[in-house]
């Protein structure tokens, strides 16, 4: 009985740890968003370097 006991205390250390691997996706997610948006704003760059020279 007892080590059914532990073994319910085991799943409940498992679906906790579970929670912060969803926040650690969240993070994961943001990070992800944050290099769509430098790799938007070095295209920008790289889109407006050319029209400059052209335009001198």
């Amino acid at each position: 009985m007892a080590d059914h006991l532990d073994h319910h205390t085991h799943n409940t250390s498992v679906k906790r740890h579970s929670r912060p691997s969803s926040s650690s996706d969240q993070r994961s997610s943001k990070k992800h968003s944050f290099n769509q948006e430098k790799l938007a704003r070095n295209g920008f760059s790289a889109i407006t370097l050319p029209i400059s020279l052209c335009g001198n």
